[in-house]
């Protein structure tokens, strides 16, 4: 079994040995920061295990490993409660967990290692060497100086749409794309209800602002670029903590903001090889969750390295068209 929480859904995939689906459901949320604490992720994880199990008429004591990716699993530190979590909610003693960001490595490089970076509402990156060193980023926001997925490119703008009003920056179409969408009649009151959060600032705003930056918006296109650097950064780090500059490894991009296209994907690869040449890119095509079921196969012996691919194609075949 494999499970993925995350900020907006959880995903719960159960497979036979050889990675043929056998069940997937999908929850809600799944960061115990924020649906009420462990309690309330152990409820959900176990009514997704037990709706993939009773779709199959099989127990949850049948499952022979799980891999979990979890959001707001940041630190060693929080394993233990973390896996107790999963214990108490039926999952086997098998039960082997990352940060959701993780699974992407799993689920989308072909030797299962290398490093993914994540950007959807917001953003994460997480690496695995060769040797079996980890690698991560902070993934807590702006605060920290990292960034960015759809929340954070929406706080750039409006950055730049206060900065417009200050006459501190350049004019901009994003301007008036803030006032039709909060019904703002006037830049001093559009900076007003932003600052005392009327108008509060949030991922939505993303797909509305790369539309402006497609038309040609000067300020809008450095938005997009400085949140597509940020996530480079983010990759750099992690290729640096694991010293795999000089040599080939694969980077994964998943998550919901890499639909932005070339737009955002062209010079987050400019500026990744710029530190690291040999770098591979991979787009993930399959949901993060088949990395939950990719590593509970590979850490208890169920499958070798060889065989990720094979279980990727697989699970591939499965979700064309579905998700």
């Amino acid at each position: 079994m494999g499970i993925d929480t995350g900020a907006t859904k959880t995903h719960a995939l159960l497979t036979d040995a050889a990675g043929h689906t056998l069940a997937f459901e999908q929850g809600g949320p799944g960061n115990p920061q924020s649906i009420g604490g462990y309690r309330a992720l152990e409820r959900l994880l176990a009514d997704l295990a037990q709706r993939a199990c009773q779709a199959v008429g099989i127990s949850i004591g049948d499952i022979h490993a799980a891999g979990l990716g979890l959001a707001g699993f940041d630190w060693p530190s929080q394993h233990e409660r973390f896996y107790q979590t999963a214990r108490s909610a039926g999952l086997p003693e098998a039960s082997y967990l990352v940060n959701d960001a993780a699974l992407g490595i799993y689920a989308g490089t072909s030797r299962g290692w290398g490093i993914c970076v994540g950007a959807g509402t917001s953003f994460n990156c997480r690496g695995l060497g060769p040797d079996g060193r980890e690698a991560r980023a902070i993934g807590d926001g702006l605060k920290w100086g990292e960034g960015a997925g759809a929340l954070e490119l929406a706080v750039r703008a409006a950055q730049m749409v206060i900065a417009d009003w200050l006459r501190t920056g350049p004019e901009t179409q994003l301007t008036a794309l803030f006032m039709r969408t909060f019904g703002s009649n006037s830049r001093a009151e559009l900076v007003e209800g932003m600052v005392l959060r009327r108008y509060p600032i949030t991922a939505e705003l993303a797909p509305m602002i790369l539309e402006v930056a497609r038309k040609g918006d000067a300020p809008a296109n450095e938005a997009v670029r400085w949140a597509a650097e940020k996530l480079a950064d983010l990759a750099i780090g992690a290729a640096r903590q694991l010293e795999l500059q000089d040599q080939a490894f694969e980077i994964v991009l998943s998550g919901s903001f890499f639909k932005a296209g070339e737009m955002l994907i062209a010079p987050i690869k400019e500026k990744i090889l710029e530190t690291a040449p040999y770098a591979e890119f991979r787009l993930l095509d399959i949901p993060p969750v088949c990395g939950g079921v990719i590593m509970a196969m590979v850490e208890s012996s169920s499958i070798e390295v060889k065989d990720i691919g094979r279980i990727q194609e697989q699970l591939r075949g499965y979700f064309l068209g579905r998700v």
